[in-house]
């Protein structure tokens, strides 16, 4: 039997990747190459209600671009709410919207839900059209769907294929709509509606083989009625996290350790200064070891310290000190300074530590940044790394 995998329909404008998983998975759809049309295009409209049914929900349904790609997503009320797949905005720090009007708004992220994979962004905008949901739970199998979206990025409007329902199906925890409606890169986010318009799910997933080959007919939306207790949570500024497993970093020359989330990278190219990023590279930490540092504890470190504010303070233009105090890091007693400075378009917080150890004469530094936007949604990790590290000689 072939391996399956589910193929999330977002479009990645640079380089995607394909994973294999059950249909949980919200990893970003293999990379697709830009399609030019020429030809005329034909109309999907088989009906009266098909067409009364596009008519009312497509100007509501929306493109949704990134700096990393685009996809779909849909306004779901008047204060500008625009209901789109977590997968689609993950790790973007710009964010616009775009209707098939050819209006094009600024988007900021109130809250997303990695569980579910949903995401609720706001845009400011008068007299925006609004989707209408329905009711999931009445949907029967072989019920006649319409999917809405912008697949392959394609310039102009949305982009319609009808399709049945197929199944119900449900993956860890959340319930899916099996249809055989057409749903490629770039659909995540949009809507799927019933024959009145009203939309009763996210368009998320496409089925595909271990090697990439698209399984025809088998393709996923989030059913619309488990997302409703969720979305006020999401407009409200809430976001839901998987839960993160952890691990110790020790140091194989120096005896230090910490503790991180697993899905983090550690780079130990240079024994001295390791580096632990997240994969969005939102945030991170730096572990430097002084060695061979003479004198004691104290004031060596409180001089490092503040040598370290001059040099910041003549690098770099928008430097600023939050705070600078002496307190414990884990097991370690040593000096902290919380400061803020831009780099590469984007201001980071930090919060940097020094400490000694006089039974090795090292001192050992531990500075945590997070780009500054994200603080919030970083901070427990950053508390839970400070306070993990242990000298263990």
């Amino acid at each position: 039997m072939k391996a399956l995998c589910i193929c999330i329909a977002f479009l990645t404008l640079l380089v995607g990747v394909a994973g294999c998983s059950q249909p949980s998975v919200t990893s970003p759809a293999s990379q697709t190459t830009a399609v030019s049309m020429t030809t005329t295009p034909v109309s999907t409209v088989s009906s009266t209600s098909v067409a009364d049914a596009i008519a009312k929900a497509s100007p509501a349904v929306v493109r949704v671009i990134t700096e990393n790609g685009m996809g779909s997503g849909m306004v779901i009320d008047k204060a500008g709410d625009v209901l789109t797949n977590n997968h689609v905005i993950e790790g973007s720090q710009t964010v616009n919207v775009e209707f098939s009007s050819g209006l094009k708004l600024p988007a900021i992220i109130l809250g997303r839900d990695e569980i579910t994979d949903l995401a609720i962004l706001k845009v400011n905008g008068v007299n925006l059209p609004v989707v209408t949901f329905g009711d999931s739970s009445k949907l029967g199998q072989g019920e006649e769907v319409i999917a809405i979206g912008y697949p392959l990025d394609l310039a102009g409007s949305t982009t319609i294929t009808k399709g049945i329902v197929s199944a119900f199906r449900n993956y860890d925890g959340v319930d899916y709509i099996q249809t055989d409606t057409s749903i490629n890169p770039g659909n995540s986010g949009g809507a799927l509606i019933n024959l009145k318009g009203e939309v009763v799910g996210i368009n998320v997933a496409s089925i595909r083989t271990a090697n990439g080959q698209t399984i025809e007919g088998m393709n996923f939306a989030i059913a619309i009625n488990g997302t409703k207790p969720i979305i006020p949570k999401l407009i409200a500024g809430e976001s839901i996290l998987k839960p993160e497993t952890w691990e110790t970093y020790a140091h194989p020359t120096y005896g230090f350790s910490i503790n991180y989330p697993s899905s983090w990278k550690v780079d130990e190219s240079n024994l001295k200064y390791v580096r632990i990023t997240d994969v969005q590279n939102l945030a991170g930490v730096d572990l430097e070891i002084i060695t061979n540092v003479p004198n004691t504890a104290t004031a060596s470190v409180e001089a490092l310290v503040d040598a370290n504010i001059k040099q910041y303070q003549t690098d770099e233009s928008d430097f600023k000190l939050l705070s600078k105090v002496q307190k414990n890091y884990g097991d370690a007693m040593g000096w902290e300074f919380c400061y803020s400075f831009s780099s590469n378009g984007f201001k980071y917080q930090f919060r940097h530590f020094y400490t000694y150890s006089s039974s090795e004469s090292n001192v050992y530094g531990i500075r945590v940044w997070v780009v500054e936007s994200e603080y919030e949604t970083y901070s427990s990790t950053i508390d839970r790394i400070i306070a993990s590290f242990r000298i263990t000689q």
